[in-house]
């Protein structure tokens, strides 16, 4: 997984905004939503940030390796994303699936959490537990 943390780092070293990149650099704010998130950049993005910073690309990004979990999710998320275009609602479960892997990725103690089934509840059962006894 290709992480941008370091570019918000470089920029805050060398004073340059996100608004200074978009208004006098002409980077869109697509490509900085994107580098966000993490997301996929191309290679012409990454020369170009690294050509306004004046920096070399291990100022701008970094390349963290995936826990077996992680790639086990990615690819679960990769197989459902093949079954888009046949039924869109299955997008949901994919998007799920990308958020579980970022927080394996970011709390893995909480990863635990994930996992577990929630609690199953009584739903025929709707009446309170306690009642307040009648005034007297």
């Amino acid at each position: 997984m290709v992480r941008y943390d370091r570019l918000w780092e470089t920029m805050q070293k060398k004073n340059i905004t996100q608004y200074r990149l978009i208004k006098y650099y002409g980077v869109s704010a697509g490509q900085i939503g994107r580098l966000k998130k993490n997301m996929y950049v191309s290679t012409h993005t990454i020369e170009m940030m690294c050509a306004i910073l004046g920096c070399s690309v291990e100022e701008v990004m970094e390349v963290v390796h995936e826990t077996p979990e992680e790639v086990e999710t990615i690819h679960k998320a990769l197989e459902e994303a093949e079954t888009i275009h046949k039924a869109p609602e299955e997008a949901e479960t994919i998007h799920k699936a990308l958020e579980e892997v970022e927080t394996i990725h970011k709390a893995p103690e909480e990863a635990e959490t994930i996992h577990k089934a929630p609690e199953e509840t009584d739903r025929h059962d709707a009446s309170p537990k306690s009642q307040d006894p009648p005034a007297t």
